[in-house]
């Protein structure tokens, strides 16, 4: 019994839990019965007994509750039990009565269906006396319907603005808070004239840090320098060994021309040998060749420029 209790408990105080104005946490003890029934899915109505202990459980155990015969009142969050004040029976009342006012006009408007209903069925099987009796109840139920519900309307305005001057309340007493709040924070920071003092004091830390700033910039720049010196060094020597290495390629492809006119040049074994047309007197084979390379130029396509050779035989010299 008490695992049942505890769980019963624990469900009311967690769906309270979610309702944040006051009014909400103020309960007829009628409806209250009701409301926890349909909250823990009974089959039948809460007992008298049943609801003795779940309301000591709230108040003894759970310290969340004060109530009396006719009101419950459930604490805010953060905040201690409080007793119950002429405020929270006000409040209750006003409750209870909306409760009663709408089962009454739930009650009126179905009665009002029923014997309209009525009317017509008497109408239909030409009873006129049902069907006017049944007419004039009708009137008399729409007659209180209307009281009823008039004042619903009324009860539920002031329950309204009850309510939202709980809530305005609940706002004030947040500023008041909030200004005290302010009121210390303030006084902690020692007020206006503090504050400019220290205002002043981290200007000057900050200027210290733009001079520090500045002094390792000029350090850097100072390296930077060297750092460029030591690459147009280098620089200078990469592009002299550059310049070593086009002209060492330059030879060489000089070289490898005179190679190839000298190859051009030797007669081979099968074939008549070239020398170039001459009017000077004849000479040894040996040096026309060396003299015909000194002024030897090769066209593209391997030919002789200036010098022409023309074939001889081995054993032969050109005429003059």
């Amino acid at each position: 019994m008490l695992s049942n209790v505890e769980r019963a408990g624990q469900a009311i105080l967690k769906q309270i839990a979610n309702q944040t104005n006051r009014l909400n946490r103020i309960f007829p003890m009628s409806h209250f019965r009701t409301w926890v029934g349909e909250l823990l899915n009974l089959d039948k109505e809460l007992s008298n007994s049943d609801l003795q202990i779940i309301l000591v459980h709230l108040s003894r155990d759970k310290a969340s509750i004060s109530y009396d015969s006719q009101t419950i009142k459930f604490k805010e969050a953060g905040q201690s039990v409080s007793l119950l004040s002429e405020q929270d029976r006000t409040i209750s009342s006003l409750k209870s009565i909306i409760i009663d006012l709408t089962a009454q006009i739930e009650e009126l408007s179905a009665r009002i269906a029923t014997l309209s209903a009525k009317a017509q069925r008497s109408l239909d099987s030409k009873d006129r006396t049902s069907a006017l009796a049944a007419l004039r109840s009708k009137k008399l139920h729409e007659t209180a319907l209307t009281h009823r519900s008039d004042t619903l309307a009324q009860v539920e305005e002031v329950y309204n603005k009850i309510g939202q001057a709980a809530d305005q309340l609940t706002i004030v007493r947040t500023m008041e808070a909030s200004a005290k709040v302010l009121q210390n924070l303030h006084t902690e920071m020692g007020g206006v004239a503090q504050v400019d003092d220290i205002i002043e004091d981290l200007r000057d830390e900050m200027s210290k840090v733009d001079e520090i700033s500045s002094a390792l910039e000029a350090g850097s720049q100072a390296n930077h320098d060297i750092d460029q010196n030591a690459v147009h060094e280098e620089f200078e020597y990469m592009e002299k060994k550059s310049k070593m290495k086009a002209e060492e390629a330059q030879a060489l492809a000089t070289h490898k021309k005179l190679d190839v006119a000298d190859d051009f040049n030797r007669p081979d074994q099968d074939s008549k040998p070239k020398v170039c047309a001459s009017s000077d007197p004849p000479i040894n084979l040996m040096e026309e060749g060396v003299q015909a390379l000194k002024g030897l130029s090769l066209d593209s396509d391997g030919s002789c420029n200036e010098n022409r050779i023309v074939e001889r035989e081995p054993d032969t010299v050109a005429e003059s």
